[in-house]
């Protein structure tokens, strides 16, 4: 097993024992617009549980602790060609996907 290929690892436990991975895929119909997936993965890539799915987001770093993930999450807005931090929001999940 292993990473997939279509993830970037994001962000490494501090216990080094996990990954937090983001799978991204542009929409077909708006090119501007992206629908990323966040997972934690074992060291090894085998174990990938989804964190969060099809959404649109910047970045994701384990807690100190390795027990959580903060996410920054984008809301798009079709009028503004530019994501400015107004339209960001944290988001710290339990590695299991629960908020």
């Amino acid at each position: 097993s292993g990473i997939p290929e279509t993830d970037i690892v994001m962000d490494i436990a501090p216990g080094g024992d996990r990954f937090v991975t983001m799978a991204r895929r542009r929409d077909p119909a708006n090119a501007r617009l992206w629908h990323d997936s966040f997972y934690v993965v074992a060291a090894d890539g085998s174990d990938r549980r989804p964190l969060m799915e099809d959404v649109s987001a910047f970045e994701a770093k384990f807690a100190p602790d390795g027990r959580r993930v903060a996410i920054v999450v984008y809301r798009w807005k079709p009028e503004v060609p530019r994501r400015s931090v107004e339209d960001a929001s944290l988001l710290v999940m339990d590695i299991d996907g629960r908020e």
